[in-house]
């Protein structure tokens, strides 16, 4: 079972996709470690980086991205791994194949708005299970075996809304969240 780490601050411009990316680097290159990273922010830069803006205009076209774990919400069958993809980072290095990404889409942030005005039975168990989406994605399509760490790379934004964030999903999904 992977070690899966949120990486959080409520605060914009701190360093948390940087963090992610380098996390991820060193654990691949360091330790030969399996790593998938999951872009929750709808901002998109890690996916960017991770495979140029050509890739990444493809998976957000054909919506390839983490957004299709949440728009299957409420009882709908959640994505296989296929919307898992090899970064591009590091071609040239051997480490470079230890690392995937599920990558972000600017449509996140609707997807999340749409997730709040869902509902599905008892208005608690409805929460939980919106909040453990990634984690149940995670162990049903077998990714959590698969690799040694996941890195959620989170979106800067504090809501006031009682809305689902990609913090509570990924903090419910994860056993470690340190704060750049």
């Amino acid at each position: 079972m992977a070690k899966r780490v949120s990486i959080i601050n409520f605060k914009g411009g701190v360093g948390k996709t940087t963090f992610a990316f380098n996390l991820a680097a060193g654990l691949a290159r360091y330790h030969d470690s399996r790593v998938l990273l999951v872009d929750m922010d709808h901002q998109s830069s890690l996916s960017i980086v991770c495979l140029g803006t050509d890739g990444w205009d493809e998976v957000s076209r054909t919506g390839s991205t983490v957004t299709a774990v949440f728009r299957n919400f409420p009882g709908s069958e959640l994505p296989g791994p296929e919307i898992v993809r090899r970064t591009h980072f590091g071609r040239n290095r051997s480490y470079a194949k230890l690392v995937d990404i599920v990558p972000a889409s600017l449509d996140l942030d609707n997807t999340e708005i749409e997730l709040t005005s869902s509902h599905q039975g008892e208005t608690t168990r409805s929460a939980w299970n919106k909040r453990t989406l990634l984690c149940r994605w995670l162990e049903e399509t077998g990714l959590d075996d698969d690799y040694d760490y996941v890195l959620f790379d989170c979106a800067p934004r504090p809501r006031s809304s009682p809305r689902m964030r990609s913090p509570q999903a990924t903090v419910t999904s994860s056993r470690w969240c340190p704060r750049p």
